[in-house]
């Protein structure tokens, strides 16, 4: 029986306890995540893993969230 390959979502959330949280949540749920704190980290994480899903917080230390929308496949659920 072949098995449906692992979803991967990246969490983009600089708050670590909500970062945390979300990554608990969905790891749970049979889901490869991945966390990055900054947009600086998550465009590091998206030259190697294109994923499934994105939770993007908006108001980020570095920047805003929104400046990663265009580094993202247009098949990428945000």
């Amino acid at each position: 029986m072949v098995q449906a390959a692992e979803s991967t979502l990246l969490v983009v959330e600089d708050d670590l306890r909500l970062r945390a949280l979300y990554a608990r949540s969905f790891e749970t749920s049979h889901m490869s995540v991945l966390t990055s704190a900054g947009l600086l980290d998550a465009r590091s994480i998206l030259k190697t893993t294109q994923p499934d899903a994105v939770i993007l917080d908006i108001g980020l230390e570095d920047d805003s969230g929104l400046q990663l929308l265009g580094d993202l496949s247009p098949e990428t659920v945000v």
